[in-house]
């Protein structure tokens, strides 16, 4: 099957423990990506800000990433094409003091975003620890419970239980997964049927 492969911006800084993504960077981020067509780059096109496309899979939505419950609104509100977010634990690899969703947080905002036709991806990128495995998984049947349209992770261990437990939920690929070559991303897709994957920054534009 096709593969739609998008890689995050090298200058594309993690927010410290200090930094809150509100509403008014989502709100930004949200008009600069419909901001005109993306900008053609050989076969790939280079989406304004965040993501490199393929230009061959114009269905796959551009995200925002989102820490709280105003951001997500603000950002579905002023025309983000999709969201993505993680749990408040150890399986987000963003859990930052006073940032991320809670059950209830969550559940109002998967619904808000839905409700308006756009998507909602979930973050578990962390790797499952020694001896806490069943929490990851746990958190792979939430995902699932709550019907977000994708799981996005790199543990295969975590890729395989998804796989098997839930055959109908999207899985793609985090940039935690560091799949630097096509052989890498061929495999996933092959053993896990990820429909999406996220190169790691250090590709150059040849390189992807």
């Amino acid at each position: 099957g096709n593969i739609l492969v998008t890689v995050v911006s090298a200058s594309e800084g993690y927010p410290s423990a200090s930094h809150k993504y509100g509403p008014s960077s989502a709100r930004v981020n949200a008009r600069i990506w419909r901001s005109g067509p993306p900008l053609k780059t050989g076969s790939a096109c280079v989406c304004r800000r965040r993501w490199i496309s393929h230009d061959r899979c114009p269905e796959e939505p551009r995200a925002a990433s989102i820490f709280s419950l105003p951001a997500l609104k603000a950002a579905v509100d002023n025309g983000a094409d999709a969201v993505y977010l993680g749990f408040k634990n150890d399986t987000n690899a963003r859990n930052f003091a006073g940032l991320n969703f809670d059950d209830k947080t969550l559940h109002e905002g998967i619904r808000y975003a839905q409700s308006r036709g756009r998507k909602v991806l979930l973050a578990i990128n962390t790797y499952a620890q020694p001896g806490r495995v069943e929490a990851w998984r746990k958190a792979v049947d939430g995902a699932a419970d709550l019907g977000v349209d994708a799981v996005i992770m790199a543990d295969v261990g975590l890729l395989a239980y998804a796989r098997d437990r839930h055959p109908d939920l999207r899985l793609h690929l985090s940039v935690q997964g560091s799949a630097t070559n096509y052989e890498a991303v061929n495999f996933c897709q092959r053993e896990f049927g990820i429909k999406r994957a996220v190169l790691p920054r250090v590709l150059t534009l040849a390189q992807v």
